[in-house]
């Protein structure tokens, strides 16, 4: 049995890696026909250039690699009919599927490798091509982590806060202004402060006045002080990580930060539902290449499906209606007309659906 499924993994791999390799160079040569001219007006030396679409590899990578799985399987089990070895390998007493098993086992530890770039490779990835985008070629001034300016945020406990400006470095933020609301959303209290500074037990205000409001909204009590403990748990780490809570900003996070993000959100009452979103999208295209190859093992195994050229079509084409179907459902999550799940994972279940289906018609 070893023998014959390092065998069928044999077959499987030149055609992969074959695959894999057109399919990337097809898509960074139109990638890069795409940007040259902003580049080009840009003035980007060789060197940032070359590191600009070398950076754009690992999502490329991502981005073909279940189609180069489809194409694969689809070209060694066609193989293997072409010269009647499915049917020896039938004859010796080994089912098809069983035959076939080495593919989906191969596919499985791609996810896997899919997973692990996503929590360590992508997000780098990203981080650097963006900051080329927006920095050497649109010339916006680059983003510093030292400071915020006119930031809001949700603190938890029906507390709202502002300030005009918010270093996570310090832990300092001046200008603030911090809303507690009822259940009722009328304001409760209200205080204003010069600035406030992160300490040991939390965050401590200075120079301000807190005020106390009626059920009509009226000011009923006012006191001023130079120093006072806000009721605000919220770390400088954890506000920056709530103000970078944005899609943009999930794209450079890895599935252990992005979750991290997650339960911040909703522990302390901000949206984090487009951000659970993101957080399953990451993982369910991790598994694409696992959902191509059983599509592709019941595509093969159904029947002839003519040349190598109508397979590498029809992988493509495959590939593309897939992502097409991802694009389609995710924006509905975002929206809630889907949940996170169906709108993240809708397309696997769709195209495993439709493998499970064709691969029910025949007789393996």
């Amino acid at each position: 049995m070893k023998i014959v499924d390092s065998y069928i993994l044999r077959t499987f791999l030149k055609p992969f890696v074959l695959g894999l390799v057109s399919l990337i160079g097809v898509v960074s040569l139109v990638d890069f026909f795409e940007r040259i001219d902003r580049i080009i007006k840009a003035d980007l030396s060789f060197l940032i250039t070359l590191k600009y679409f070398l950076y754009r590899l690992p999502s490329t990578f991502s981005l073909v690699i279940p189609a180069a799985v489809l194409l694969s399987v689809l070209f060694s089990l066609t193989s293997l009919k072409k010269d009647n070895e499915m049917t020896a390998i039938q004859a010796g007493g080994i089912s098809i599927l069983r035959a076939t098993f080495p593919l989906v086992l191969f596919a499985l530890l791609i996810s896997g490798l899919m997973l692990a770039c996503q929590e360590l490779l992508l997000p780098l990835a990203c981080q650097e091509v963006s900051y080329i985008e927006e920095v050497m070629i649109k010339k916006k001034p680059p983003q510093k982590d030292s400071g915020f300016k006119d930031i809001s945020f949700y603190g938890g406990d029906g507390r709202f806060v502002w300030a005009k400006t918010f270093n996570p470095n310090t832990g300092r933020m001046k200008e603030v202004q911090i809303i507690k609301q009822g259940s009722d959303a009328l304001i409760l209290e209200r205080l204003d402060a010069e600035s406030a500074k992160w300490e040991e037990e939390g965050w401590v205000l200075f120079n301000g006045v807190w005020r106390k409001f009626s059920s009509v909204g009226e000011s009923v009590e006012e006191i001023g002080f130079k120093k006072r403990k806000a009721e605000l748990k919220i770390s400088p780490t954890q506000v920056r990580m709530i103000l970078n809570s944005s899609r943009e900003e999930s794209k450079i996070m890895g599935l252990s930060e992005l979750s991290a993000c997650i339960k911040l959100l909703k522990e302390t009452g901000n949206e984090f539902k487009n951000r659970l979103v993101d957080l399953h999208l990451k993982i369910s295209s991790s598994f694409a290449s696992l959902i191509m190859a059983i599509l592709g093992i019941s595509l093969g195994l159904k029947g002839s499906l003519g040349g190598r050229m109508i397979g590498f079509g029809l992988s493509v084409g495959i590939g593309f209606l897939y992502w097409a179907v991802m694009a389609i459902l995710a924006p509905l999550g975002y929206v809630g007309i889907f949940t996170p799940f169906i709108s993240a994972w809708g397309a696997n279940l769709l195209f495993l659906t439709a493998g499970i289906l064709i691969m029910k018609g025949g007789k393996y």
